[in-house]
């Protein structure tokens, strides 16, 4: 129970911040809809962007859900939150965290069977 309502906070965080992003970028507020993920991840996990971006996912996904396995429902809003992040990248001209951005859309989405 505990588990499950932390996973579903977190899963909240990351999709208030989605829509946030999203409406930011349509906009064209681009540095704010990356400091609005940024800030999304530094809530729900306590880690910077940098890192999250930087980490193998193994990695982050293993500071972010502190050891234990994360749930479907979370890889696949965490896909949606760096699918989101890294158009914003893009936008931004910063290809590199972009593809970073991009690539763990991918790893996320394959994690959580989408």
């Amino acid at each position: 129970m505990i588990r499950r309502d932390w996973y579903k906070r977190h899963v909240e965080i990351l999709a208030q911040a989605i829509g946030n992003m999203l409406g930011l970028k349509q906009r064209g507020e681009t540095q704010a809809a990356i400091a609005a993920a940024e800030k999304a991840v530094r809530e729900a996990f306590g880690m910077d962007g940098k890192l999250a971006l930087g980490l193998s996912l193994e990695q982050v996904l293993f500071f972010a859900c502190r050891g234990e396995k994360a749930t479907p429902e979370l890889l696949a809003t965490l896909a949606d939150l760096f699918s989101a992040w890294g158009e914003a990248l893009d936008a931004a001209g910063r290809s590199e965290d972009a593809r970073r951005a991009a690539e763990r859309t991918i790893e996320l989405r394959r994690l959580a069977g989408a």
